[in-house]
């Protein structure tokens, strides 16, 4: 089953509200779906961005996807770094 939807719902209703603690929750959601869902990292951090950008490009009221995109832009760095490791540890054997 696609979950992406569910957590694409979720962060939109965080992108609508002043939660101080929103950062925190929409990385949760962000890691929480990377870590569920089956399939390589790549698809789904691409899917994902492609879900994050079509949710912005809507431009609801109230909406704002700019924490969405960073906490996502963060991921992907994050999963790079990872992907450089494994590389550079591999030279070495």
């Amino acid at each position: 089953m696609d979950r992406l939807k569910t957590y694409i719902s979720a962060l939109r209703v965080l992108a609508r509200t002043n939660d101080p603690n929103r950062v925190v929750l929409i990385e949760r959601n962000i890691d929480n779906y990377l870590n569920t869902e089956s399939g390589g990292k790549e698809r789904l951090l691409e899917r994902l961005r492609v879900a994050i950008n079509n949710e912005e490009a809507e431009r609801h009221d109230g909406e704002d996807w700019s924490m969405a995109k960073e906490c996502w832009l963060a991921a992907a760095k994050h999963d790079v770094a990872r992907l450089l490791i494994r590389i550079i540890r591999n030279r070495r054997v």
